[in-house]
């Protein structure tokens, strides 16, 4: 897995939905994908005071079905529903949601944050990893704890395909082998940050025939923002490639996929599993199955 400076990390995450240009969420007449989109309110950003860590204070599509997929489980009589989250985009979400149930262990792990913004109660049963996925995790004693859900937003991007492949399949070997579903979202080509760059624009016109066509290399990430040391940068042009990263990494099944926008970017989500039991589900199915 690519490290990532996180300073500069949580510089890009953040300005992607800051430094962007007001114009219609429903103007995307060149995208190649017909997917339905969902809109999504323009977001309240929380930052810590080390000035590294930030989270949003909405609910994104993914992040509805994960909140009503932990309550399906407990009222099907789980002890305990266990999520990891790798990164802290939509952390603050999670904490409030579940702040006073003990029945819910989250972890967050994140590089840049001390998370002294974050919600606290005696009674939650979160714990918090200052590091890196997966070697952080790993040091903290939980190299072998599997996880009912591992959930990552606007995160892993910040890599080269091969980089997100691995660092997905890493993913699997902390999930519940069975139940255990990891639901990601990650942001689309077609977003105001990288758009309105022109140059870039058509950096990407002239990959439009590679196989990841909204690879930014390192080298070209420099051109447009020369102070920021933040690596290659893989934005996702359909949820079918996105698709084939997670069966590249090993994963069995896709439960769902959708797309949505929100200020003024565009998030793809997907959910998949390391067994075939929900290989034919359709997306309407979803919440039936994905929160057995």
């Amino acid at each position: 897995m690519d490290n990532v400076i996180e300073y500069s990390k949580d510089n890009i995450l953040q300005k992607e939905n800051e430094e962007v240009i007001e114009k219609d969420v429903d103007d995307d007449s060149d995208s190649d994908d017909k997917e339905e989109e969902q809109d999504v309110l323009f977001p309240v950003w929380k930052k810590n005071s080390n000035g590294c860590g930030y989270s949003i204070d909405v609910e994104t599509p993914s992040l509805t079905k994960l909140i009503s997929a932990v309550g399906t489980r407990l009222q099907n009589g789980k002890p305990m529903v266990k999520i990891l989250e790798i990164g802290v985009g939509d952390s603050h979400v999670l904490a409030h949601k579940f702040l006073n149930d003990i029945r819910v262990q989250v972890t967050f792990v994140d590089p840049g944050s001390n998370f002294d913004a974050f919600p606290q109660s005696n009674e939650s049963s979160f714990r918090y990893i200052q590091g890196y996925f997966p070697q952080d995790l790993i040091v903290n004693g939980y190299k072998d704890e599997k996880f009912d859900f591992v959930y990552s937003s606007r995160c892993i991007h910040c890599n080269t395909p091969q980089g997100m492949i691995d660092t997905i399949r890493t993913i699997r070997n902390f999930l519940s082998p069975v139940h255990g579903r990891f639901v990601l979202e990650t942001t689309g080509i077609n977003s105001d940050f990288y758009q309105q760059k022109a140059k870039l624009v058509e950096y990407f016109k002239e990959r439009k025939d590679d196989a990841y066509p909204g690879l930014i290399t390192e080298t070209e990430f420099l051109k447009h923002w020369p102070k920021w040391k933040v690596g290659a940068v893989t934005l996702m042009d359909s949820s079918e490639r996105l698709r084939n990263m997670l069966y590249d990494a090993g994963f069995k099944a896709i439960e769902h996929e959708e797309k949505y926008r929100m200020s003024n970017h565009e998030f793809f989500v997907i959910v998949g599993c390391n067994t075939e039991e929900t290989k034919n589900i359709t997306n309407t199915q979803f919440d039936e199955v994905l929160y057995k």
